[in-house]
């Protein structure tokens, strides 16, 4: 999978993109994804004078405080990030993982800013659902340092 997608976590929807920070300061696009029109306003009256930086992150950031969830896929791998607690983005991208992942995709989570953080493959992370514990993922305390300059710049 080398695509990037909104989700959002109150609907488990999720919304193919282009890149994270243009997609969601398209209007129709940010309606598209739930947004109260107040945030849709806000979002495309942000400005994004450079391909990466400190003006994306606040935009991403923006729209996962306001529910959204941020996967961005790089092969066999794919990033979940968002501001909500993993107990909630978990079961939220649930739908999206059965129908896209296979049993080896390695799967990473990051709750921003400061963590945590757990990554696994995907069967393992279904087999910790079916049993209610996901203690056996691999945990860390926050997002390492090259995750947080790739919300800086990717997708």
């Amino acid at each position: 999978m080398k695509e990037g997608a909104w989700i959002e976590a109150t609907t488990g929807r999720w919304h193919w993109i282009d890149d994270h920070a243009d997609w969601i300061r398209r209007p129709e696009c940010a309606r598209s994804a739930g947004l109260p029109e107040d945030v849709v306003l806000r979002l495309a009256a942000m400005p994004r004078r450079a391909a990466c930086g400190p003006e994306r992150t606040v935009i991403i950031l923006e729209a996962m405080r306001h529910g959204l969830i941020r996967s961005r896929g790089h092969g066999a791998e794919v990033t979940f990030e968002s501001t909500l607690p993993l107990e909630v983005v978990i079961p939220a991208v649930a739908r999206f993982m059965s129908e896209h992942f296979g049993p080896l995709t390695w799967i990473r989570f990051n709750q921003l800013p400061d963590g945590p953080c757990i990554g696994a493959i995907y069967q393992d992370l279904v087999h910790a659902l079916e049993v209610g514990d996901l203690s056996c993922l691999i945990a860390s305390e926050r997002p390492t340092a090259s995750e947080t300059s790739a919300l800086k710049g990717a997708g």
